[in-house]
């Protein structure tokens, strides 16, 4: 639209998505010792002191940052930590990262 084109849209249905969303389980992703199954390091969910946090660092990048920050035992230092620490810490080192409470 600001280069003068009109507005578009594109008609997807239901069994499209379906698809597109069902891909990691298609392709063993989310296996047992899969990318996607929560036994890496990389990609998993850790207790802190005041909740829990989902870890996405599954691009190489985020992965050495997290152990850069993180070393090699991310269980352990996540569990030092506040939801407001991992907040900071998320968008001070640029990670992945996610707080919640369960």
């Amino acid at each position: 639209r600001e280069r003068g084109r009109p507005g578009r849209h594109a008609r997807i249905g239901l069994r499209q998505v379906a698809e597109r969303f069902a891909a990691p389980v298609r392709h063993g992703a989310t296996v047992a010792g899969g990318l996607l199954s929560g036994a890496g390091r990389d990609y998993a969910i850790y207790p802190l002191r005041d909740g829990w946090v989902a870890c996405a660092a599954l691009e190489p990048h985020f992965s050495a940052r997290l152990t850069e920050v993180a070393g090699d035992d991310a269980a352990g230092f996540f569990a030092a930590l506040t939801m407001d620490q991992v907040r900071a810490l998320a968008e001070e080192s640029d990670l992945p990262l996610e707080p919640f409470w369960d």
